[in-house]
């Protein structure tokens, strides 16, 4: 997460960006924290910076089949695999 101070004509905006999340893997308690911290106040605005689930489809060399089964497990779904 990166924060940086934008001031406008109508007062002061902190921007945060985010990215790399890769639900339901990556840092997701970070992420849930980070966005109720800037809900808190509405002059703090988020950007989205992409990465938000992983995304290994079928045709990516990284894709591992017998890795569904442990997503099932771990999370109690296979939302975030995605078949093409």
């Amino acid at each position: 997460m990166k924060k940086n101070i934008l001031k406008l004509d109508k007062g002061l905006y902190e921007l945060y960006f985010l990215g790399d999340v890769h639900f339901p893997r990556g840092k997701y308690n970070l992420f849930t924290q980070v966005i109720k911290h800037i809900a808190e106040k509405p002059y703090r605005k988020m950007i989205g910076l992409g990465d938000w689930i992983e995304g290994i489809i079928q045709n990516d060399k990284r894709y591992n089949p017998e890795e569904i089964s442990f997503m099932i497990e771990k999370y109690g779904t296979d939302v975030n695999m995605i078949n093409t």
